[in-house]
């Protein structure tokens, strides 16, 4: 999952649900609002988190799966490779296979009682069924997520959990109200989590 990204796109997200009037009449305006450099919070990274499969490493993971036994390994490794193909989506069939890597290892994960995994699992279907424009199904899958994880540590992928819910209020023109409230809890916990937009 891309925690990076998400609490950019988050800030970003914030900002057009509440369409904040001096943020805006400055942009009409011409005026350009500048952050000093030195003033803006050190950049912090998840030591915990490995990067991304290269291709060549999804192809070799996929031929290794079948054999592996059905443990906490092979569930990062069925997410890791779905993350490959969930990024580098082109058509239907890529995504089709992230959604069965997903789906997998969300099984896994349900019959190790894993709730961390099983969130992360939820989670990566809800940011699938966003790819493929399946609207209902984010939410569904995005709070399945935040019920395992909120009986967890793992903050972060909880607060993404809530950026889903939002997603999917803003995709489907939600009251206000209804769109703001996730995405305040998502902010709250990644405040929590001291990854507040860095």
């Amino acid at each position: 999952m891309f925690p990076n990204q998400s609490k950019a796109l988050l800030f970003l997200l914030v900002i057009l649900t509440i369409g904040d009037q001096n943020v805006w009449a400055s942009v009409k305006n011409g005026k350009q609002v500048e952050t000093a450099e030195k003033n803006l919070p050190v950049q912090k990274h998840n030591t915990n988190q490995e990067p991304p499969y290269s291709e060549q490493q999804v192809k070799k993971a996929e031929r290794l799966l079948n054999s592996l036994p059905e443990n906490v390994d092979k569930i990062k490794i069925l997410l890791k490779v779905c993350d490959w193909y969930e990024a580098s989506y082109n058509n239907p069939k890529t995504l089709e296979k992230a959604f069965q890597y997903a789906e997998d290892a969300l099984r896994i994960s349900q019959a190790i009682h894993s709730n961390i995994y099983s969130g992360k699992c939820y989670l990566q279907l809800s940011m699938i069924h966003e790819l493929r424009n399946h609207n209902s199904m984010i939410e569904v899958t995005a709070r399945k997520a935040i019920a395992v994880l909120t009986q967890t540590n793992d903050l972060d992928d909880l607060a993404e959990s809530w950026v889903m819910v939002w997603s999917s209020k803003m995709r489907t023109n939600a009251p206000i109200k209804e769109r703001l409230e996730p995405i305040f809890k998502a902010a709250a916990l990644f405040e929590t989590t001291g990854n507040c937009f860095d």
